[in-house]
């Protein structure tokens, strides 16, 4: 500390986010002049979805630090909460946030393929499908995300194929349909390029 002033992490927070990830750590540190700590008032912050958990603050000056660490995270499990901050002071109890934040998983804490898209499982079902149907394997069935597939034709699996590379282009450029590329093809026979 210096000229009284109090130092905080880069890493701090200044409010509630609208996400966090299971398994990291959060310095927050909030400010409510009607409930300052340095008046006896604390914070306690409650969030609830898969699990229910519940943080007491620190006083640091007129502010209050809750301090999330990474096992309390983890606790929470992937999905949407909500939360509520109170402010007490011994005998008063106040409501003074409420809201709803999206803890996202631990990518490293996942199964295997559990972060792949329903269309990424289904493309690759069906190139499988198309490749098993031009070995002269027959049809193929696959389950994907609780939904029955019978793949029996190789048109079937090209058109399963190209609406599955649609839908994967359009989740990676952002819900937006992606600009299409337009070309022509020459062939070259003995006499050039035709």
């Amino acid at each position: 500390m210096s000229l009284g002033r109090i130092m905080r992490s880069v890493d701090d927070l200044t409010a509630i986010p609208a996400t966090i990830t299971a398994g990291d750590s959060y310095g927050i540190v909030l400010t409510y002049s009607d409930y300052p700590a340095t008046s006896g008032w604390s914070l306690e912050l409650a969030v609830a979805g898969r699990s229910v958990s519940t943080w007491t603050s620190t006083d640091e000056g007129d502010a209050h630090r809750l301090t999330l660490t990474t096992a309390e995270t983890t606790a929470l499990g992937a999905g949407t909460c909500s939360y509520r901050i109170r402010a007490t002071d011994g005998t008063d109890a106040r409501t003074v946030e409420t809201g709803t934040l999206v803890v996202e998983a631990d990518l490293a804490e996942l199964a295997p393929g559990a972060a792949t898209s329903y269309w990424e499982t289904l493309l690759t079902s069906a190139q499988e499908a198309l490749t098993a149907i031009m070995a002269g394997q027959g049809a193929s069935m696959y389950m994907i995300g609780g939904r029955q597939w019978m793949f029996k034709s190789a048109d079937e699996c090209l058109r399963v194929i190209a609406q599955c590379e649609q839908r994967i282009a359009r989740q990676r450029n952002g819900g937006k349909i992606p600009p299409v590329i337009v070309g022509s093809f020459r062939t070259y026979d003995k006499a050039g390029w035709v």
